[in-house]
C-alpha cells in the first residue's frame, strides 16, 4: 500500500515539466481503480514518460508495457521506477509504430497520453480498436480540452459506451481531463 501511495502522490510531480509525469494524482488512482475493479490481466500505456503511471498500474499486478519515445533521462527513470515490478515492460519506440506490431486482442486496458495531435490519436485509435479485448478499457487522457480530439474518440469508437472526466486536479495546470471507453 505504501507503494501505491508513494506512486500516486510523488512529492517531484510539480517539479517536472513534461509529458506524463503530470498526470495528477487523481488521475493515476481513476487509473488504477478501473484496472482493479475489471481485474485486468494485461495493460498498455501509450506514453509512459518517467513511469509514475506505469508504476501504479504495474501496483494491480497485471502485466504491463510502458512505451515512449523517450528523453534519455526519462528512460532512466521509467526504468528505475518500475525495477520492483518484474510483471513491467518498458519499451522504446513511436507509439503507433508499437501497435502494428501488436496482435489483435492482446490487452484489456489502453491508458493513452502520448501524442495529441488528432491525426496522430486517429490512426492510434484505430489499432487500439484492433488491440483492445471485448470489455476493455481505453483512457484518452488530455482530450477534454480540445473538441477535435473528443470527436475523434466519440467516431472510432462510437458503437461504445464513453464517459468523459472533466479536469479534475485545479492543482495541475496540465491536467485536460480524461475520457473513458468501455468496449462492448
Amino acid at each position: 500500500m505504501k507503494e501505491l501511495l508513494d506512486a500516486l502522490y510523488s512529492p517531484n510531480l510539480k517539479q517536472i515539466g513534461h509529458g506524463g509525469s503530470n498526470t495528477p494524482p487523481e488521475t493515476r488512482l481513476l487509473l488504477f481503480s478501473l484496472a482493479i475493479s475489471m481485474q485486468a490481466k494485461d495493460i498498455l500505456e501509450l506514453g509512459c514518460d518517467m513511469g509514475y503511471t506505469t508504476r501504479v498500474l504495474a501496483s494491480t499486478s497485471a502485466n504491463v508495457v510502458g512505451v515512449d519515445t523517450f528523453y534519455e533521462t526519462d528512460k532512466n527513470s521509467a526504468y528505475q521506477l518500475t525495477a520492483p515490478y518484474p510483471n513491467c515492460t518498458i519499451v522504446q519506440s513511436e507509439a503507433y509504430q508499437y501497435l502494428l506490431d501488436v496482435p489483435n486482442g492482446s490487452f484489456d486496458m489502453i491508458f493513452v497520453d502520448d501524442n495529441h495531435d488528432p491525426h496522430h490519436v486517429e490512426q492510434e485509435a484505430t489499432e487500439i480498436r484492433r488491440i483492445i479485448r471485448p470489455h476493455g478499457i481505453v483512457a484518452f487522457h488530455d482530450t477534454t480540452y480540445d473538441p477535435r480530439l473528443r470527436e475523434v474518440v466519440r467516431n472510432v469508437f462510437h458503437d461504445c459506451e464513453q464517459i468523459e472526466f472533466p479536469a479534475i486536479s485545479p492543482l495541475y495546470e496540465r491536467d485536460f481531463g480524461i475520457t473513458v471507453v468501455k468496449m462492448l
